[in-house]
């Protein structure tokens, strides 16, 4: 389940014509290889998250650290890096609730 409360494949289309709309949107392709991995399709989830990662230069620097965080962990089997920004987001936003569930799940 999406953090609106979708399973995966009820949310990516909503995510598919988010980018058709806007093509440079990170967290849109980011969500989707979200979708993609909560789906077992992890090729094109890591496709997906490097779309995101290549993207996330226009993002803030909350959406910045999902990304990459994402991209490193998910997307490169990265576990280290992604656990290091795991903590940087955790640092820099306390209260942000998705940071800590993800180094749980670490």
């Amino acid at each position: 389940m999406d953090a609106q409360g979708k399973e995966p494949t009820e949310s990516l289309s909503f995510y598919q014509r988010a980018v058709e709309l806007d093509p440079q949107f990170a967290m849109a392709y980011g969500a989707m290889g979200t979708d993609y991995y909560d789906l077992n399709e992890y090729n094109l989830a890591g496709q997906y998250y490097r779309k995101a990662f290549d993207l996330s230069g226009r993002t803030s620097a909350k959406e910045k650290l999902n990304i990459q965080a994402h991209y490193y962990a998910r997307s490169q089997k990265d576990s280290l890096e992604g656990i290091k920004i795991y903590q940087l987001w955790t640092a820099t936003y306390p209260h942000d609730l998705a940071p800590w569930a993800n180094l749980a799940n670490h």
